[in-house]
C-alpha cells in the first residue's frame, strides 16, 4: 500500500538517486475487497515531504516528514482510520566516481491514533551499494529491514539502472520494485512496475487490546507520468493486486523473521482474516528534480 501500512518498501524506493529526486508527493488510491458478507474498498492517501539538507560532491543527505491514512473497511476495523506518522532520513556517500554507498532510516508511529503510547512505535532502515558501469547502466545491491509489530521483515534486493536508449529504461529494485519505463514525449511517460508491500499497524489499547493489523500484497502497475508545468507532475496508475491479505492478530502474535511477504516458520493463527484480489487506481501530483 502506499499509506500507512507500506513503510519498508516506499521508503528503499526513495533512494537518493542519480536521476531524479521527489521533493513532494500527495497521492490517493482505491482497490476493491471482497470479505464473506460484503464488497468493501480499501482506500489509501499520502503526503510525503523531502528536503536535501547537504547536496556535497561527496556526500548527499536529506530528510522528510510522511503522513498516511487508510481505510480498510468494516469487517477489519469498523471503518477506522489507521494512520502513520513518520521521518525519513537519507544518506548516500560516494566512495569513487563509481562507487556510492546509501542509507536510509524511517522511524514512526502508526496505529489508529486514539490512545498513542510507545507501543505504536516501530521502525526501518535499508542498506544499498551501488557501481556505475557506464553512463548508461548501473547495479547495486542492498537489504532492507523493518521492524514489525508482528516481528521482522528481511528484503533483500538487486538494482538496476539501464537506460537502453533515448526512450527505454529498466530500473528498480528487484524482487520488490521492478519497473520499466518508455518515454513517449518530454512531458509524458509511461511504465509498468511490480510492488510489494508488507507491513503493520497498531490499534487502540483501551478499545482494542494493542491488536496488530497486518498488510500484505503483491501489484501489478500500469502507470503514467505527465510533466504539467515545470517541476509539477501528474501520476495515474492502474494495477492489479494479487497475493493480497489483510489479518488482525492479538498484541502477542509475534512471527519471529519474514522474508518479502513469506513468514519462516509458516502462517499464525489470525482473529480475522480477509485475502482477496483486485483492481488498483491511484492518482498523485509531485514535485521532482530531474538531475
Amino acid at each position: 500500500m502506499k499509506a500507512i501500512l507500506v513503510v519498508l518498501f516506499l521508503f528503499i524506493s526513495l533512494l537518493i538517486q542519480a536521476q531524479e529526486l521527489e521533493l513532494v508527493d500527495i497521492h490517493y488510491s482505491i482497490s476493491p475487497i471482497q470479505t464473506n458478507t460484503s464488497h468493501e474498498y480499501i482506500q489509501q492517501g499520502s503526503i510525503k515531504l523531502r528536503y536535501p539538507i547537504l547536496a556535497g560532491q561527496r556526500n548527499q543527505f536529506l530528510i522528510g516528514p510522511t503522513y498516511d491514512i487508510m481505510w480498510i473497511g468494516n469487517t477489519i476495523n469498523d471503518h477506522q482510520a489507521l494512520h502513520g506518522l513518520s521521518m525519513q532520513v537519507a544518506w548516500q556517500r560516494k566512495i569513487r566516481s563509481n562507487l556510492s554507498f546509501s542509507w536510509l532510516f524511517t522511524p514512526g508511529i502508526y496505529s489508529d491514533f486514539k490512545d498513542i503510547s510507545g507501543e505504536d512505535f516501530r521502525f526501518s532502515t535499508a542498506f544499498r551499494m551501488k557501481h556505475a558501469i557506464s553512463e548508461k547502466t548501473s547495479v547495486g545491491f542492498g537489504i532492507g529491514y523493518a521492524r514489525q509489530f508482528f516481528g521482522n521483515v528481511l528484503m533483500p534486493f538487486l538494482e538496476i539502472d539501464w537506460k537502453i536508449n533515448d526512450r527505454w529504461s529498466i530500473s528498480g529494485l528487484f524482487p520488490i520494485r521492478p519497473k520499466i519505463e518508455y518515454l513517449v514525449t518530454k512531458r509524458l511517460t509511461l511504465g509498468t512496475q511490480i510492488q510489494v508491500d508488507n507491513s503493520s499497524s497498531r490499534l487502540s489499547t483501551e478499545y482494542n487490546e494493542s491488536q496488530i493489523v497486518q498488510f500484505k500484497q503483491w501489484n501489478a502497475q500500469l502507470y503514467a507520468d505527465w510533466k504539467l508545468y515545470k517541476n509539477l507532475y501528474f501520476s495515474l496508475i492502474a494495477g492489479y493486486v494479487f497475493r493480497r491479505k489483510v489479518q488482525v492478530f492479538t498484541k502477542d502474535t509475534k512471527v519471529p523473521w519474514t522474508l518479502f511477504t513469506i513468514p519462516i516458520g509458516g502462517e499464525r493463527t489470525a482473529i480475522r482474516t480477509i485475502a482477496d484480489n483486485g483492481y488498483l487506481l491511484q492518482a498523485g501530483l509531485s514535485i521532482k528534480l530531474k538531475r
